[in-house]
C-alpha cells in the first residue's frame, strides 16, 4: 500500500470523522495493511544502514526489509 495512500486516507478520515470515531478508521486501515517482523537479518541490515547512512531508525527499518524481501 503505497504510503501516499496511507497518508490521504488518514486526512481524509480527520476530516469526516467525529474525533471519537477517528481511532476506529485507522485500526480499519491498519487491519488492511501487510504487517512484517523484524527478524535477525532486518535487525543486522537496519544497523548497517543507520551507521553507514546516517539515517533515521524508522529509514534505515524501511531501508532493510526492502533490501531482505528483496524490493
Amino acid at each position: 500500500m503505497p504510503i501516499e495512500f496511507v497518508h490521504d486516507t488518514l486526512i481524509a478520515m480527520e476530516d469526516e470523522s467525529e474525533p471519537f470515531e477517528l481511532p476506529k478508521a485507522i485500526n480499519r486501515l491498519l487491519e488492511r495493511m501487510t504487517h512484517l517482523a523484524i527478524n535477525p537479518l532486518i535487525e543486522d541490515l537496519t544497523i548497517q544502514f543507520r551507521y553507514q547512512h546516517r539515517v533515521k531508525l524508522s529509514d534505515a527499518i524501511i531501508a532493510a526489509t526492502a533490501t531482505a524481501l528483496n524490493y
